[in-house]
């Protein structure tokens, strides 16, 4: 348990103080979260569990992101361009060639959980006058429509996401972008981090469009979740874990809370993911809801609902 604390408390500095959903104008230190958060319990066992827990947390900093964005365009789109063109890298012209290719692109965020504008900028990407984000499109286009106001005439179409969990929210997106019809363009979905559920997902729809590419930056693996049926190759400690969701949720719950997906998350997903800028919803409740039973939140959930 000593060991765990001075981890925690190393991450708690260096990674952990960056969430900022919900801080307001006074950001509160990590170690008072922590506190309260483990205070909402009062089983000992069970504090003990949560403290565990953090062990096992996937927690993405700003930096992480900011690196993802510059491998989801270097490595995912470069190698989907190359593998998708004809370009030979050893022409003396690859260069030009390559430049054509991505000027022949149009990015889109699927959803506003994607900052396509920061990933523009550090990756230096020339020539891109509009922030292209799916589903603030209103009212939703047709296809035809996409094409005329958004594609304008361009070859290739690349959808981004930051996270991905169940993938119920994306992957109409991605079926439309599949289904725009001739002339279509050569689609690659590339989201930074994506959960089982959604990587199942993506990759039975890819499978059956020859134009549609799907190339993860991070597919987390299952073993990585608590969900009802744990993975075999899940640490132990998880069976105590998902027994603690349990018992620890009528608290979490709180009364009137609209979006209770029950104590593994949405669709009971289980994940252990937290963004600097935001918990998922696919996250277990305990580490990211507030109710006044009380329960305190360790890294609290602000919905866009």
């Amino acid at each position: 348990m000593r060991e765990t604390k001075s981890r925690i408390d190393f991450l708690g500095d260096r990674l952990f103080n960056q969430y900022r959903a919900g801080t307001g104008a006074a950001p509160t230190p990590f170690r008072h979260k922590l506190a309260a958060w483990l205070a909402s319990e009062n089983d000992d066992e069970n504090r003990k569990l949560m403290f565990r827990l953090l062990n096992h947390m996937s927690f993405f900093g700003e930096q992480e992101l900011t690196s993802m964005y510059r491998t989801v365009y270097s490595r995912n789109v470069m190698d989907w361009i190359l593998s998708t063109s004809d370009i030979d890298l050893l022409h003396p012209d690859a260069p030009r060639m390559i430049s054509e290719e991505i000027a022949e692109t149009c990015f889109v965020a699927v959803t506003d959980s994607f900052n396509l504008g920061d990933f523009i900028r550090v990756n230096a990407i020339a020539g891109v006058s509009r922030r292209i984000t799916f589903s603030s499109i209103n009212p939703a286009p047709t296809a035809e429509n996409f094409k005329a106001d958004y594609l304008q005439g361009r070859s290739r179409l690349v959808l981004l996401e930051d996270f991905v969990g169940s993938a119920s929210q994306v992957m109409d997106t991605v079926q439309f972008a599949a289904q725009l019809g001739a002339p279509q363009p050569k689609v690659l979905f590339s989201p930074l981090v994506i959960c089982p559920a959604g990587d199942r997902s993506a990759t039975s729809l890819a499978a059956q469009y020859s134009h549609l590419s799907y190339e993860p930056v991070l597919a987390l693996p299952s073993r990585d979740f608590i969900t009802p049926l744990l993975d075999p190759r899940s640490p132990a400690v998880f069976e105590e874990f998902r027994q603690l969701a349990r018992t620890v949720h009528p608290k979490v719950r709180g009364s009137g809370w609209p979006h209770d997906y029950g104590p593994l998350g949405y669709r009971d997903t289980g994940a252990l993911v937290v963004k600097y800028d935001n918990c998922p919803d696919n996250t277990l409740p305990l580490i990211h809801h507030d109710s006044s039973t009380p329960w305190s939140a360790l890294f609290l959930r602000v919905s866009r609902e």
